[in-house]
C-alpha cells in the first residue's frame, strides 16, 4: 500500500493538481488583501461607518456596566453565555 501512494504522488497529475490548488490558496489570500483590506470598520448601521475602537469601548463599558450590576453572578452568567 505504502508503494502505491509513493508511486502516486511521483505521478505528473497529482503535482499539478497541488500547484493548481496551492495557487488558489495564494490568489484567494492575495485578494483577500487587496478587495477586503481598505474595511477598516467593524460594522456598518444605517450607512454609518463604527470603527474598531469604537466597537471595542462600547463593548467594554457594557460589559463593565453588566459586571457593576450582576456582580459575583456576572462570571456564572457569562460563563454560560460564553461572553468572556
Amino acid at each position: 500500500m505504502m508503494d502505491s501512494l509513493r508511486t502516486a504522488a511521483n505521478s505528473l497529475v497529482l503535482k499539478i493538481i497541488f500547484v493548481i490548488i496551492i495557487v488558489s490558496f495564494i490568489l484567494t489570500g492575495v485578494s483577500g488583501y487587496l478587495i477586503g483590506g481598505s474595511n477598516n470598520y467593524a460594522a456598518k448601521v444605517n450607512g454609518q461607518e463604527i470603527s474598531r475602537a469604537q466597537f471595542e469601548n462600547a463593548f467594554n463599558n457594557e460589559r463593565n456596566r453588566m459586571q457593576q450590576q450582576l456582580g459575583d453572578r456576572y462570571s456564572e452568567l457569562a460563563a454560560k453565555t460564553k461572553v468572556i
